[in-house]
């Protein structure tokens, strides 16, 4: 086999890594932005005597982004288990600041 017939394979998924690689960077950028307002829903909680934990909210952002998915290749519960994530952090954020 060329040398050429070798390198063409891997060419082409350093470009598709690239690709992935660029999509990473901005869900995590959005992350560190979504992050950014836990200081003002944090206070607002604190200031109307309001829990840190909604589940009835929870479940409606779990519910609503689920329901964002349409395409049939990305199961619902990938992106319920990926939010769940993300506001089990938020809380623990929020716990954080309001210990202070």
């Amino acid at each position: 086999m060329e040398k050429s017939q070798i390198s063409q394979p891997k060419q082409d998924i350093d470009i598709i890594r690239k690709k992935l690689d660029e999509i990473d960077e901005k869900i995590v950028e959005l992350i560190i932005e979504r992050f950014s307002h836990i200081p003002e829903i944090s206070a607002y909680k604190q200031e109307h005597n309001l829990p840190i934990q909604n589940k009835e909210r929870e479940r409606e952002v779990l519910e609503t982004k689920a329901a964002l998915v349409k395409n049939k290749e990305i199961p619902k519960e990938m992106i319920e288990q990926l939010f769940e994530i993300i506001m089990l952090y938020s809380r623990k954020e929020q716990e954080k600041l309001q210990e202070h």
